[in-house]
């Protein structure tokens, strides 16, 4: 123990916290005369640059109004649970500590901030010998970095937890034993409970080396990872699998589309930095070692480009899931970079260039120009104008939104401690799913805000257009519990065996123009719908816990799965799937 704790102090030795220097490296020999002690510290002390990150993503935080993610995981935080369908709890735990201090657009991000700027001094640490001017100055330059820098989302813990991973992972080379196993298992833990994407670097360091299998240390962080998230795989359990049948079944596109690939190849890589990641990334590819914590980052780096080129067979890859590349990138790439001397005044300069632009886009961020119609520019503008309009209109009335975009940035910036209920009809799940808050509001009147319907126009976030429509008697959306008991096939008959339960039973009468609706499909592909009026069903079966046998009728094709939703007429739309059954 006495070695391994030796071992980590060197490592976090304060000389060279902020100096780009060896910490065995003799005082002596920094020193120097008082003109190159100048220009060293100005040239490579990292403390003014983590200083200026710091400082211009508080002013960004201040400065803006929250995107319409971060409105979500801050509902999240009003909800605190071991899970949710869209991730896991860390991001709505650091909100709800950050927002202990204010509940404020700082209050919300104030965590995120000072995890990206700890994530950017244990990278910096990971790149020595790379010159602070040159790793902070690349790292203004790109794009990614940027924008999570000031935001909440769950990349930003997962970046942070990523780079101490990695940090610790060293370490545990170094000296495998029991106090650097549990330390490692714990990182683990907390970047799996950031965002699912941590999976990825296990399985990718894993394969790197798999000598790790024949270590008992290796099993000792296995366990004390799988202690710490039990709680999380108990609730997905209780809750019947929420995030896996989201993100490996619900996502994917029915089918493929070249765009997708292209969209990757094309966009992915210049979204983290139009010139410093392409450069990063030939350099990363053409620097070898058989250092086994260098082979472990080229593993993650490639790997996980080609997991995610893979993904693309499912639909779009959005931007920010590769965040998990930029350790990778950054510590091989300055490995590789600082050998190539007389590409270093080109390189550099090409990263002012894209420095300023990037202080171009933060101010346009903080105050958008009318004329400029880009809506990401806009994303971070207009939602408390948004929801004054909206509950000025509503008065007395409770609202509901249709997206859990709107829902969320309408309670954050609504008054008082009101959550306002999505409903997501003809929209993807979410955790409005599971929370189910609309169920009180059934046979009321509310205010519908949507971008469907007829009503009253304001204007949303992103300068969209969005209609207020008053629902005299509000049905019940979030009401019903569906389960598919069997599904038999008689020659060309389908006939569905099935229970649904209303919970709210008052809200029978609310039912008419409601239809249960059955989709079958093969292979992702539609072949047959099928409408049940609900409310006869309910009627015709006064025990609602009693199997409901329900006709089909022919189909040419065996459908390979069956799904069930709600269609309602007062919405014009259908609700998310109810329920599912594989054939």
């Amino acid at each position: 123990m006495h070695n391994v704790l030796k071992s980590f102090k060197r490592r976090l030795d304060f000389s060279a916290l902020f100096l780009n220097t060896d910490p065995s490296e003799s005082a002596n020999t920094r020193s120097g005369t008082p003109q190159t002690f100048k220009k060293q510290l100005i040239g490579n002390n990292a403390l003014p640059y983590l200083f200026v990150w710091l400082l211009i993503n508080l002013v960004t935080a201040a400065s803006t109004e929250l995107y319409s993610d971060e409105a979500y995981y801050w509902v999240f935080s009003r909800f605190l649970d071991w899970g949710y369908l869209d991730h896991p709890p860390m991001i709505a735990a650091i909100i709800k500590l950050g927002t202990l201090f204010g509940d404020s657009e700082v209050g919300v991000r104030i965590i995120p901030i000072l995890l990206s700027t700890g994530a950017l001094w244990l990278l910096y640490r990971l790149s020595q010998p790379v010159p602070a001017k040159f790793f902070f100055v690349t790292v203004f330059s790109m794009l990614s970095l940027n924008l999570v820098g000031f935001m909440s989302v769950p990349d930003v813990p997962l970046l942070f937890f990523a780079v101490l991973f990695y940090y610790c992972y060293k370490g545990y080379l170094e000296e495998p034993s029991t106090i650097s196993g549990i330390i490692l298992g714990v990182v683990v833990a907390a970047l799996i409970y950031s965002k699912y994407h941590g999976i990825l670097i296990i399985f990718f360091t894993i394969l790197s080396n798999p000598g790790l299998l024949k270590q008992s240390t290796f099993y000792l962080a296995a366990g004390v990872a799988l202690i710490l998230l039990f709680p999380h795989i108990l609730w997905q359990v209780q809750n019947d699998y929420p995030s896996l049948q989201y993100h490996l079944v619900d996502r994917g596109a029915s089918t493929y589309k070249l765009i997708y690939t292209l969209d990757y190849l094309l966009g992915n890589i210049p979204y983290h930095g139009p010139w410093a990641s392409l450069v990063l990334l030939v350099a990363a590819f053409s620097y070898n070692s058989k250092d086994l914590w260098a082979k472990a980052l080229k593993w993650n780096l490639i790997g996980t480009l080609i997991f995610f080129l893979l993904t693309t067979s499912k639909g779009y890859v959005q931007a920010n899931w590769t965040l998990l590349i930029v350790v990778p990138l950054l510590v091989l790439g300055f490995r590789k970079l600082m050998q190539w001397t007389s590409f270093h005044k080109i390189y550099l300069r090409m990263c002012y260039v894209f420095l300023v632009a990037i202080v171009a886009v933060r101010a346009l961020i903080i105050s958008p120009l009318a004329s400029i119609k880009i809506e990401r520019l806009w994303e971070f503008q207009g939602a408390e104008q948004f929801a004054t309009e909206v509950f000025d209109q509503a008065g007395d009335l409770p609202v509901v939104a249709n997206s859990y975009q709107d829902a969320s940035l309408l309670s954050f910036y609504g008054t008082g401690d009101r959550i306002v209920p999505s409903l997501n009809i003809n929209s993807r799940s979410n955790q409005f799913d599971l929370w189910a808050l609309d169920g009180p509001l059934c046979g009321e009147s509310v205010l519908f805000a949507n971008n469907y319907l007829e009503g009253d126009k304001v204007i949303g976030r992103k300068l969209s257009q969005k209609i207020l429509t008053l629902i005299s008697s509000f049905p019940p959306v979030a009401a019903f519990e569906v389960k598919i008991v069997e599904v038999t096939k008689k020659q060309s008959d389908l006939t569905l065996v099935m229970q649904i339960h209303l919970t709210n039973t008052k809200c029978l009468e609310e039912l008419k123009g409601t239809s249960l609706k059955v989709d079958l499909w093969k292979d992702n592909n539609l072949i047959k719908t099928h409408y049940e009026n609900i409310e006869s069903l309910l009627r015709s079966n006064s025990d609602q816990h009693e199997p409901i046998t329900l006709l089909i009728g022919q189909i040419e094709n065996q459908p390979d799965h069956i799904s069930l939703s709600v269609y309602f007429e007062e919405f014009k739309g259908t609700t998310n799937t109810l329920a599912r059954k594989d054939l």
